[in-house]
């Protein structure tokens, strides 16, 4: 026990001149506010249901789980980009399908400077 005693003694002094590798920092204030977050899961559960778990464009009856072929997504009606918000009104149920369709036509129409050239 005495050994043990004695290491423990020499190694403290050694502990207090170690320094941290990384920067310990306060998690953001933000922290799940974004989409992905706990409040877009429940408000993107609350459009679904609103909508009746049914796509807006072709009335497709589909399912809110990622992965399966009738996949419902949460659609901003006018994309953020050009000006849509996060409210309610501004969000629709829609398929995969049109969803990606309604994406493509979005992106010609508003095509973004992606290179920065």
């Amino acid at each position: 026990m005495e050994k043990i005693m004695a290491k423990l003694q020499r190694l403290k002094p050694r502990l207090q001149t170690l320094k941290p590798t990384h920067q310990i920092t306060s998690p953001k204030k933000n922290w799940g506010n974004s989409r992905g977050g706990r409040a877009w899961r429940r408000k993107r559960q609350q459009i679904f249901k609103r909508d009746n778990y049914t796509c807006q464009i072709c009335n497709r009856i589909g399912s809110p789980e990622k992965g399966k072929d009738s996949s419902l997504e949460l659609d901003h009606i006018i994309n953020i980009a050009s000006g849509g918000t996060e409210t309610d009104s501004n969000l629709q149920t829609i398929c995969h399908t049109c969803h990606k369709q309604k994406t493509q036509k979005e992106s010609q129409l508003f095509p973004k400077n992606r290179r920065g050239a």
